[in-house]
């Protein structure tokens, strides 16, 4: 009696994995379509960030010059309410995205917002938001320490 509920039991259980593993084999992926010009290397940098939020997601992508396209990449120079390296992100209907900036900086800096949101909450759950830089110019700072036995610092050479 033991063996034939150990046997049973078992039997249950690997129907179950089965069905577990056919399930998610089973699944559609869906596919994204991201519309950027992707010639240049800051808009190619941010693509590559959501197209890792993606694949995380489990969604695949590709690159397009579609209109019509879930997430749209925008340079417009005649937008108002935009400042040099900033972006608005946007929802478009229900199933479009647009990141609109005056620069590729901006565009750059949208795309790594929207691939943070994806990443945290989902394609769906995107929020609409509009960021300038705090600084108006982002670049590296190099934190140098005066040395004493420079003779640029001292006052006799």
């Amino acid at each position: 009696m033991k063996k034939r509920t150990t046997t049973s039991l078992s039997y249950i259980l690997s129907l179950n994995l089965i069905f577990v593993f056919l399930s998610s084999w089973a699944k559609p992926q869906q596919n994204i379509t991201i519309s950027a010009d992707t010639s240049s290397p800051q808009i190619q940098f941010a693509v590559t960030h959501i197209q890792n939020a993606l694949t995380k997601k489990g969604m695949s992508s590709q690159i397009t010059q579609s209109k019509s396209a879930r997430i749209i990449f925008s340079i417009d120079a005649n937008e108002n309410g935009i400042e040099k390296e900033g972006f608005i992100l946007r929802n478009i209907l229900k199933n479009q995205i647009k990141i609109t900036a005056l620069d590729e900086a901006g565009a750059m800096y949208g795309g790594l917002e929207l691939a943070e949101q994806i990443a945290i909450y989902g394609l769906n759950g995107v929020k609409e938001t509009t960021q300038h830089p705090y600084m108006a110019m982002r670049g590296p700072k190099f934190n140098i320490p005066l040395d004493a036995r420079s003779p640029s610092y001292s006052r006799h050479e």
